[in-house]
């Protein structure tokens, strides 16, 4: 019994252990069978990694593969540049000069004498001598009272001042002057000092003005710059001559006096006028006044003035290069991942940076983008070459390695300034190391771009106006055309981070440009991405400007003609022709040749109105000014007046033409009436016409030279060609004559 048992534990144990072999052995097959299966399914994708440096003549050991170019913005003649000694340069051009005008004392041939309109009596004698410009003048009770004189000098700049900011001027004028004195016996000049104080027969005294004034040509700017008016000369003993010794004039402060010099070289900026004057006043205070102003005289003036380059802001220029991606990347069936893009290079200034100028820099752009990063040209330039940064900087972001790089450091001046000198930037050795790995390609893809509904693919830019939304729409479609859903399109820029919104065939955003970009050149990127399709990068440029404006009249006419005795009635409107409405709330300004003073026109509902009042015969201008705020762009508008012109609805008179058309009409029915009468006959045939007319009426004809018919050849052989025609010939046989002559021809 106990061995039975022994024996069926043993049968048990060997089945458990059997079974234990079966599952796990089961178990592994299944195993193996699930990593057959997952190791069938796992898609591996090739790939190789690279490093190189993309750019051709980096040491700028000639000009090859380099290009410079100037931006539109700013003054493109304040900078330059070249490449030379091995280097690739950026010149800012500065300059400083010193303009002098010394007259000690005024020469006659410099200066002419003319009339002072405000007071427009000459002394008695005037003119330039080896004193300077010298006054005589008698006032005995008469119409000269006020007499003046000014001599006139026309300065022309070697340079355009637009381009020049006056930085220092200075200006030295010395007079004199010889009078006969009086002590109220009105035999002389009498002195505010002399006058008995509150005498009712004294207002203003006898004095003399002396003055410097500068102005442009056209005399619309006058500015006086310096004078000096007598209130002693002529204090002394009655009768004698009382002097003012050498003194010099009052001077304007010298910001004034810059100012002014800048102020009528606005108006042409290279030429303007420097006026020497004299007016005297006659104090009329007796019956019987005598003034003797026996001398007076300007004889120096020295006005001397410092101006340097005026560098504009937003200039820029820069050196750029074309990069070719490697042939490896062109294999369309491979794409590229750019891991790392280091550019470095060095630089170097000749001279010490302006502190006048602490915000323009050396930019870093790659195909129209610039780089977050830049170098500050006053905390960063030196005499030496020194790397722009230490390590290089990392460009990654920008460059897309199935696009060829344009590569573009720059120079951006983003100050206004003035620059004594010139200041040269140099760089060189300029590398882009760039490692990237190839892999197998994505689905093809196409990026379509449009910027407020225009196709702006092929050229990535538009220019809006300020205040104005921008509408910026990407189709990002598959090989075949079709949309690509759920992709991310990605809008990017100095300080934008955007997704655009997706719609049936599309993405598109919509942007203020006015709170989201800067004035000025703006650049963004747009990128498309999609897991398993191409990414798409482009990369609009975006410009802010002011609004476009026109100035019209409402007549639409460009001139206004009106009758001597007319007023002219102004009329104007100021279209905004980027959203073609009209500008309201402006100031309108206009003046004209017999008005230079600007005079404010009275908006009526959108229109500007206003009305010059009989204005006198002949032809003016008027200009219109305008100012509506810093967001619109305005030119002045120039209106020709003719004042005395033939009033709208009065033809001149055509009548001569109509006697004209008549006398062409009958002579063409002559012409052809003589044609077909006479000239269209033969000149044989004309003759015969003639003389049977001749014959009908009866008339002697004159004699005929018979040679052709066979019967007057035998007669002229035997007759000797006698003449036939002195007597008068019966009519029959001079038609029979005919008849036969006509049969020969």
């Amino acid at each position: 019994m106990i061995k039975n048992k022994k024996k069926t534990c043993c049968m048990i144990l060997i089945c458990i252990i059997f079974s234990g072999f079966l599952s796990f052995y089961s178990l592994n097959l299944e195993n193996n069978s699930k990593d057959s299966i997952n190791s069938k399914q796992i898609k591996t994708s090739a790939q190789e990694s690279y490093l190189r440096q993309w750019m051709a003549n980096p040491s700028f050991s000639s000009t090859e593969n380099w290009t410079s170019h100037k931006g539109e913005l700013g003054d493109p003649d304040d900078v330059n540049a070249e490449i030379s000694g091995g280097e690739a340069n950026f010149e800012v051009f500065g300059d400083k000069q010193t303009f002098s005008l010394v007259a000690d004392p005024p020469l006659d041939a410099n200066w002419t004498d003319v009339e002072n309109p405000a007071f427009p009596f000459f002394p008695d004698t005037y003119g330039i001598n080896e004193k300077g410009c010298e006054v005589y003048h008698h006032w005995s009770e008469g119409a000269d009272q006020s007499p003046s004189v000014h001599w006139d000098q026309n300065i022309t700049m070697p340079v355009n001042m637009s381009d020049y900011i006056i930085t220092s001027a200075s200006l030295k004028s010395v007079v004199n002057g010889t009078v006969k004195a009086d002590d109220g016996d009105s035999e002389g000049v009498e002195a505010v000092d002399d006058a008995v104080e509150g005498g009712t027969q004294y207002a203003t005294y006898d004095y003399v003005r002396y003055y410097v004034m500068i102005s442009d040509f056209e005399k619309n700017k006058i500015y006086e710059i310096a004078y000096f008016q007598s209130t002693s000369l002529g204090n002394d003993s009655a009768g004698d001559l009382d002097y003012l010794y050498d003194t010099d004039m009052l001077t304007v402060p010298e910001e004034s006096l810059i100012f002014f010099l800048t102020s009528v070289l606005n108006n042409d900026n290279y030429n303007f006028t420097v006026t020497l004057g004299i007016r005297i006043w006659c104090e009329d205070n007796w019956v019987s006044d005598d003034d003797f102003w026996e001398s007076l005289v300007i004889n120096y003036i020295n006005l001397t003035f410092t101006y340097e380059k005026k560098i504009d802001q937003l200039t820029s220029i820069s050196w750029n290069q074309d990069t070719d991606k490697p042939d490896d990347i062109n294999e369309i069936s491979n794409d590229t991942i750019v891991d790392k893009a280091i550019l470095n290079f060095k630089f170097k200034t000749n001279d010490t940076w302006t502190s006048l100028s602490p915000n323009s820099e050396i930019q870093i752009l790659i195909n129209g983008i610039k780089h977050s990063e830049s170098i500050n040209l006053l905390e960063k330039s030196n005499t030496s070459y020194q790397e722009a940064k230490s390590g290089g900087f990392d460009i990654t972001y920008l460059i897309e390695a199935d696009k060829n790089i344009n590569l573009s450091i720059q120079l951006y001046i983003a100050d206004n300034f003035k620059l004594n000198r010139t200041i040269k930037i140099s760089i060189d050795e300029v590398y882009l190391n760039i490692s990237y790995t190839i892999i197998f390609a994505d689905y093809q893809t196409n990026l379509q771009l449009f910027l407020n509904g225009e196709n702006k693919t092929l050229s990535p830019s538009i220019s809006v106006p300020i205040g104005q939304n921008l509408t910026i729409t990407i189709k990002y479609n598959n090989q075949t055309g079709g949309h690509i859903s759920e992709a991310g399109i990605q809008l990017t820029g100095v300080g934008i981070l955007e997704n655009l919104e997706e719609f049936a065939d599309n993405y598109s955003i919509t942007i203020n440009a006015t709170e989201q970009l800067s004035m000025g050149i703006n650049y963004l990127s747009i990128e498309a991405t999609k897991t398993n399709y191409q990414t798409k990068t482009i990369n609009p440029t975006i410009t802010v400007r002011k609004i476009y404006t026109e100035i019209i009249t409402t007549s639409g006419e460009s001139n206004i003609n009106i009758g001597k005795g007319d007023d002219a009635q102004l009329e104007i409107m100021l279209n905004d022709t980027d959203n073609d409405k009209l500008i309201r709330g402006a100031i309108v300004t206009y003046t004209w040749d017999l008005d230079p003073i600007p005079r404010v026109l009275t908006e009526n509902d959108g229109i500007y109105e206003g009305v010059i009042e009989n204005p006198p015969e002949g032809l003016y201008t008027i200009t219109i000014s305008v100012f509506a705020g810093e967001d619109y762009e305005f030119e002045d508008l120039e209106i020709p007046l003719n004042v005395g012109a033939s009033k709208p609805g009065i033809q001149p008179d055509l009548g001569w033409l109509i006697y004209i058309l008549i006398g062409a009409i009958l002579g063409l029915v002559l012409i052809f009436t003589l044609y077909q009468t006479h000239f269209k006959y033969p000149p044989m045939v004309r003759k015969i016409r003639k003389l049977k007319k001749k014959v009908k009426k009866a008339k002697k004809m004159k004699p005929i030279l018979v040679s052709k018919r066979e019967e007057i050849i035998g007669r002229s052989i035997e007759d000797q060609k006698d003449i036939l025609g002195t007597e008068f010939i019966r009519k029959k046989e001079i038609e029979k004559f005919l008849i036969n002559k006509e049969e020969d021809i």
